[in-house]
């Protein structure tokens, strides 16, 4: 093959990787949301790269079906007894592709700093053993589909070429932004970076390359989209009409007494009896709340802005907000913290949006869950003809074997 057709092959493949993305929503792995992961290419409960410094988030790289998911435990359960490995230990196999728990370490690191950062190294490596658990199924899912790619090839030989490509652009384009989130100056210092997290560069490039295969392998199997009825979306939209619902909200304001504050309840309470009473009797709400309340926004005035259902951690005072007649003072309301009364200046009822408004986006939503269900029947397929072991099944076979020897209880 010619450089110049391998070109076009890798922008082919970096464009449908793309609208693969488009189609099968923000989690599917593509250049814009799989770039600069750490170490393994699948990340629910896990970071990539390219967020991981601002915090966690949750991102399945690939629709994660259930039969992976059930199959990372022994017996359906999340045991931690195992021990944590050298980065060279080999935990799973996926046809003839080897994962090592190097591969999921950095990812393992950045959570668990993330999340824990002031704790012992004991409570550390219990999290990173559970979140183990969680990572390696999603990582033998997404090496699935990426070796069912490499045995659709009826030329191996093209696979550096297509590698070599797709580092080019790996290095042009992912490396400075790596540069930048990770506030190093060089290639030099975002080596030494990444192996201080458990990781390196080399596994990097690695899981982006197999990102953007599979996104693009993924994204050409599933792109053809049926049409979608109108009736089909009518009836979406009838049955999730929850979801196209503005809930009610309230502008409302409050006034707070805090019992650390007084020698006793019954002191809190004649404080906020009076506080009511002189509102009653003409003093303006805001003015009183300024002078006396100890509620969040008192330096405000107690003024609450737009609060919608369901939004409060307090439901007590929830409650009365959207029962209260407008502008009417509440009862004392007692909480942990307090006493309150609160006055609602505005309500707004739950309005449900336009079916016509929405229709766009049912479409969107009905062609995702087709596609969900195709990928998800599509990686079924793949685990009964790939062979996958992982170093739990080694723990499943030892278990089973205790259990055949274990002395009967009295």
């Amino acid at each position: 093959m010619n450089v110049p057709t391998l070109i076009l092959m890798t922008l082919m493949l970096h464009m449908l990787a793309q609208a693969a993305c488009a189609q099968f929503g923000p989690n599917f792995p593509s250049p814009a949301n799989q770039r600069l992961r750490a170490s393994s290419p699948v990340a629910a409960q896990s970071t990539n790269m390219g967020t991981a410094i601002n915090g966690p988030v949750v991102n399945n790289a690939l629709p994660v079906s259930n039969s992976a998911t059930s199959s990372s435990s022994p017996a359906g359960e999340p045991g931690l007894d195992f021990e944590l490995f050298e980065p060279g230990k080999l935990v799973a196999k996926v046809g003839d592709l080897p994962i090592f728990y190097g591969d999921v370490l950095g990812d393992l690191n950045q959570i668990v700093e993330q999340e824990m950062p002031d704790a012992s190294e004991t409570l550390k490596d219990l999290r990173r053993k559970e979140l183990f658990r969680q990572l390696l199924p999603r990582l033998i899912e997404q090496k699935t589909v990426y070796a069912d790619f490499l045995r659709s090839m009826p030329d191996q030989s093209r696979v550096p070429e297509i590698n070599k490509q797709l580092d080019q652009t790996f290095y042009d384009s992912e490396i400075p932004q790596l540069l930048k989130k990770l506030d190093v100056a060089s290639t030099k210092d975002l080596e030494e970076k990444l192996e201080s997290i458990g990781t390196s560069l080399r596994n990097v490039r690695q899981a982006w390359r197999e990102s953007q295969i599979v996104g693009f392998y993924l994204g050409e199997k599933f792109n053809e989209e049926r049409e979608v009825t109108h009736q089909e979306m009518l009836d979406y939209y009838r049955e999730h009409i929850a979801d196209y619902t503005v809930k009610p909200r309230v502008k409302w304001e409050q006034l707070m007494v805090r019992f650390d504050r007084f020698p006793s309840k019954d002191a809190a309470l004649s404080t906020i009896e009076e506080m009511g009473n002189r509102v009653v009797y003409g003093a303006r709400f805001d003015a009183v709340a300024k002078r006396e309340s100890h509620g969040p926004n008192a330096a405000d005035g107690g003024q609450y802005d737009w609060t919608s259902l369901d939004s409060l951690a307090n439901k007590s005072i929830e409650k009365q907000l959207f029962k209260l007649p407008l502008r009417y003072l509440s009862d004392i309301i007692q909480t942990d913290d307090g006493y309150h009364i609160v006055r609602v200046q505005q309500r707004e009822p739950g309005v449900a949006q336009p079916f016509v408004e929405v229709q766009t986006e049912i479409k969107t939503q009905i062609l995702a869950a087709d596609r969900k269900t195709k990928v998800d029947d599509f990686l079924e397929t793949l685990q009964e003809e790939i062979p996958v072991w992982t170093i739990f099944d080694d723990e499943a076979d030892a278990q089973t074997a205790r259990d055949s020897f274990a002395l009967p209880t009295r």
